[in-house]
């Protein structure tokens, strides 16, 4: 009889209990949800070494490129989660340097792969291209700040200078029209010299290579241009230090 006696009492302990449970629940099950998203967005910057097993679908067969300077390594992701992605990863912190879709079918303006990764000799810069449909794209990245520095179309040969104070740009796209030979000084990437005033691209496009000479710091430009009437090829040398076209 007594225990029925408070029934008040009672019937207040028995409404706490079911409040503080539901409460638990809430909570419980707002952590879960937390860690989801949050676990989602984590994966996508973390390469599949990092990721412990079973927890995931396994990235490691999504690992396209991977390349290395010192404790610095970027790589890329293709075809992740219907994603394509070139991912830093500099003293064990890691970023998003860039992501594309990967399915042209769905989105053919913005479906991009990320190919040519690689590090300049100080290991400062980070070169490498983001290729489309029928169209590529040369990007060059600032790795100690985080930032891109130079986006050009058509970029098919480039590189550094032996003592990365210049940065040299070349192509010739038979599709896109994109023909350009461009020098940019480093670290502000201004550009300071190019092709204008050249007769290198003024007939039919046909073999074309530039080619850094580390020996005497210059730049080799050989074009073949069919439609010339008094020669077929043309040889250009850009000398660095003078910072002028010489024709050969």
């Amino acid at each position: 009889m007594k225990l029925f006696k408070n029934q008040k009492g009672f019937s207040d302990v028995i409404v706490a209990i079911f409040i503080t449970a539901i409460i638990g629940s809430i909570f419980i099950m707002g952590t879960f949800i937390w860690q989801e998203l949050n676990y989602k967005d984590s994966i996508f910057i973390i390469p599949s070494k990092n990721i412990a097993e079973g927890q995931v679908e396994n990235v490691e067969d999504s690992i396209d490129v991977e390349v290395s300077f010192k404790t610095n390594t970027v790589y890329t992701l293709k075809d992740y989660n219907e994603e394509n992605y070139i991912i830093l990863d500099k003293d064990g912190v890691e970023t998003i340097i860039e992501k594309a879709s990967s399915d042209p079918v769905k989105n053919i303006a913005k479906s991009f792969s990320f190919i040519e990764p690689e590090f300049s000799n100080s290991g400062k810069y980070l070169t490498y291209k983001a290729v489309g449909w029928e169209w590529v794209i040369g990007k060059v990245y600032d790795v100690y700040n985080n930032q891109e520095l130079l986006s050009l179309g058509s970029m098919t040969m480039n590189g550094f200078t032996y003592k990365e104070d210049y940065f040299y740009a070349c192509s010739r796209n038979d599709f896109s029209g994109e023909d350009y030979i461009k020098i940019y000084s480093v670290p502000n990437f201004e550009l300071v010299a190019s092709d204008d005033g050249l007769a290198i691209f003024d007939g039919m496009p046909g073999y074309f290579n530039c080619s850094y000479n580390t020996s005497d710091n210059s730049l080799m430009i050989v074009a073949d241009n069919f439609s010339l009437s008094d020669k077929n090829t043309l040889i250009y040398k850009y000398n660095f230090q003078t910072q002028e076209f010489i024709e050969l």
